[in-house]
This record gives structure tokens, C-alpha cells and sequence, in this order.
């Protein structure tokens, strides 16, 4: 079984267009019983990096590493 549970503050900042950068800390976690033997339950600070990707993100994401 999986369960999912999570709480703590977190602040974030939209680093550019399409992209998010927060951190905070989680109080709790979630408990997976195919990890069970490593005891992770995902407490404790983090950094989570996010980007949009869609249709208009895509054709612009090759336009930059084709260097156009």
C-alpha cells in the first residue's frame, strides 16, 4: 500500500517563464511498502525544481538548444 501524506511550509519563486524553484520542509512524508526496507518516508527540507512543458514551452525549448 502507498500513503501519502505531507505538511510543512514551503516558498517558491518563479524563476523564469515555465520554471519554479521552492523549497521548504516536510513534517511528514509518505510510506511506501516496496521501500519499506529503506525506511524513506520523504521528511525533512527540500528543493523542488518544476518546468512547464507544452506545445508553445516545447517549440521554444528546441528553438533554444538549436541556437536559433
Amino acid at each position: 500500500d502507498l500513503f501519502k501524506y505531507s505538511y510543512g511550509p514551503s516558498i517558491g519563486y518563479n524563476v523564469a517563464k515555465n520554471m519554479w524553484l521552492s523549497v521548504g520542509y516536510n513534517l511528514a512524508g509518505f510510506r511506501d511498502r516496496d521501500f519499506s526496507k529503506a525506511d524513506f518516508t520523504g521528511e525533512g527540507p527540500f528543493i523542488k525544481f518544476r518546468l512547464k512543458f507544452d506545445q508553445e514551452s516545447a517549440r521554444d525549448a528546441v528553438k533554444w538548444f538549436a541556437g536559433q
